[in-house]
């Protein structure tokens, strides 16, 4: 698990569900595709009550809904690990996870994104919010949201950057 300040986080960007997306690239001898299998059945069954997905092993707070924290990213991995192993088990959670990440702040229609990008602009400019470190990056600045509002244009073709490896 990857850990850091003391904690061993689960998302998709720098925890186990992302160790877990890419092991399933790789040729895994059985016992390891049984690791790899028991591990996303434990992180389903610790899932909170809401459907969500605590942000790292133990914690009791059910607010990230993120790529990075939460059901967002874990959906895309569950969602790989159905289509490997051919698992109902795995498809159901990744649309469990999938219909609580609907609701987060990470999804939306184009009119409501476009105007959080707007007050984000106003926010960050007034030195209330943090702009990112990279704030022309990928996956914290307007790379992204590029890359989002391209995927708007054809929402049925939408991809996760680096996930389609």
């Amino acid at each position: 698990m990857y850990e850091w300040h003391g904690k061993r986080y689960w998302g998709d960007a720098h925890g186990l569900a992302g160790i877990l997306h890419v092991l399933m690239d790789m040729e895994l001898k059985r016992d390891e595709v049984e690791d790899v299998k028991g591990t996303l059945q434990y992180m389903i069954k610790n899932r909170f009550p809401s459907g969500n997905y605590p942000s790292s092993e133990g914690s009791e707070s059910d607010c990230l809904v993120q790529w990075c924290h939460g059901a967002s990213g874990v959906a895309l991995t569950l969602a790989k690990a159905a289509k490997v192993f051919g698992s109902e088990e795995f498809l159901r959670a990744a649309v469990d996870a999938g219909e609580v990440a609907k609701w987060s702040s990470c999804t939306g229609p184009k009119r409501l994104l476009l105007s959080l990008n707007d007050r984000a602009q106003v926010l960050i400019s007034e030195g209330i919010m943090h702009g990112g470190d990279r704030p022309y990056s990928l996956f914290e600045g307007l790379g992204g949201m590029a890359y989002l509002f391209l995927d708007l244009i054809e929402p049925s073709e939408a991809r996760f950057p680096g996930y389609e490896l």
